[in-house]
């Protein structure tokens, strides 16, 4: 398979393929930082790197030297990640955000180790784990895809920068020959503004981030978004109709994956879930879906390679990635609910928040919901939520609505014993909410 240093090399000399802010940068000037990194790291001999430049520019010229100079290459968001690392690896060197290594301790020969990338999890439900996988896997998890119906797009990236999802983005758009966009400031005004000054086609973000995003951009139109993908998150009905309204020439599709399992399926019919009929077959890419005391479980040769940080292994004893994600056939789908971690216990019945939350979605004036469990001398758990509700509406009247729309269709013990009203809810760095 070829090397992304040859993708970057096929790019016309002067061709612009990425956009940060007010800079510009070619394929040809990636390739030139990315030797320039690979002479220092030579004459330091190191083998692990902690990167915690957010410019995209430092990752991709890390990753066009990957195949020259094998590297455990470890992404993290700030300086705790160093702390993190350190607890598993022997570094040998930091990449600050300026773009200049720091040199760790110095070893007379590199270390030994499998060479790939090492990201970390969102830590949204615990501790972050760090995930270790082969470049060739992602790639090949990129490469199999149809990349021609891609070529020549323009990405908007909404995902922080070392992160599995971003890597995915980063990876599309240099394998089929697309152009980035990334503006300065994740907020949605910011990304409506690159919107407007660079005219992206493709753009891939959770379902909060929609959620956000359409609120903001109340009765704008983007005519030149082409193909629109969320995931990350439980994907829900309302949220995939109100993207389909907003952007009614886009292909829609829901992308399924991991920073475990990795990239695992993705699903173009506008419906939430995936056909029950993938449990019966390989469905792209050889992979194989079960369902497995209510989660959903994945068998695929581009799976992570292990826990670099030593967390119990997710993997069954027959090969399958567990994925902790709660679903349930129905009819002809099957449908997320939620995640293990995450079960709210009311009195002895379980609860999904997740569940909850697609609930109120439906709701025709909330634009955003966050469950979360009460603590109860009764009842152990009982379930709270915030909404964010149409900013045109009575926020009186209709919190009221809400309240009597979960009487009349959920039963007592999935009831919200407290519904607030908010602006907005709280975002992690990786655009899901905590």
């Amino acid at each position: 398979m070829p090397s992304i240093r040859h993708f970057l090399e096929a790019r016309a000399p002067g061709e612009v393929w990425l956009f940060q802010g007010q800079r510009s940068t070619t394929g040809r000037q990636i390739i030139d930082l990315g030797n320039s990194l690979l002479a220092e790291l030579r004459e330091h001999h190191s083998a692990a790197v902690l990167s915690i430049a957010h410019d995209l520019r430092f990752l991709l010229a890390l990753a066009s030297i990957v195949e020259e100079y094998p590297l455990q290459l470890v992404l993290g968001r700030d300086a705790d990640a160093r702390s993190q690392a350190e607890a598993y690896l022997a570094l040998d060197a930091i990449l600050h955000p300026d773009g200049k290594f720091e040199w760790c301790a110095q070893r007379p020969v590199p270390a030994p180790g499998e060479a790939g990338v090492l990201l970390f999890t969102s830590g949204t439900t615990g501790r972050a784990k760090l995930v270790h996988h082969s470049w060739d896997a992602l790639i090949e998890g990129v490469f199999s895809r149809s990349l021609e119906k891609n070529r020549g797009a323009r990405w908007l990236v909404t995902y922080q920068p070392h992160s599995f999802a971003a890597l995915q983005v980063v990876l599309s758009a240099v394998l089929s020959g697309s152009s980035l966009v990334m503006p300065e400031r994740r907020d949605p005004n910011a990304y409506i503004e690159a919107m407007a000054d660079h005219a992206p086609t493709h753009i891939s973000a959770t379902p909060t981030f929609w959620r956000a995003f359409l609120l903001a951009a109340a009765g704008r139109t983007f005519p030149s978004i082409q193909q629109v993908s969320i995931g990350g998150e439980v994907v829900d009905q309302a949220t995939l109709d109100r993207l389909k309204t907003a952007f009614p020439l886009a292909r829609l599709s829901h992308i399924y994956a991991s920073s475990e399992a990795g990239s695992v399926f993705s699903v173009h019919d506008g419906a939430a879930g995936f056909p029950i009929e993938w449990l019966a077959r390989e469905i792209h890419g050889g992979i194989r879906l079960r369902i497995r005391n209510g989660a959903l479980e994945i068998l695929t040769r581009r799976r992570m390679r292990a826990y670099a940080s030593g967390h119990p292994s997710p993997v069954s004893d027959d090969g399958w990635v567990i994925s902790g994600d709660l679903v349930e056939q129905r009819g002809d789908r099957v449908v997320f609910c939620g995640r293990t971690d995450r079960i709210v216990n009311v009195g002895g019945l379980k609860v999904s928040p997740d569940e909850i939350e697609s609930f109120l979605l439906t709701h025709p004036d909330v634009r955003e919901a966050q469950v979360y469990s009460i603590p109860s001398p009764l009842m152990g758990q009982l379930v709270g939520a915030r909404v964010v509700l149409d900013p045109e509406s009575d926020q009186v009247s209709v919190l009221a609505d809400v309240r009597g729309y979960c009487v009349a269709n959920l039963p007592p013990h999935k009831r919200p014993r407290s519904i607030e009203c908010v602006a907005h809810v709280a975002v992690s760095e990786s655009g899901k909410k905590l």
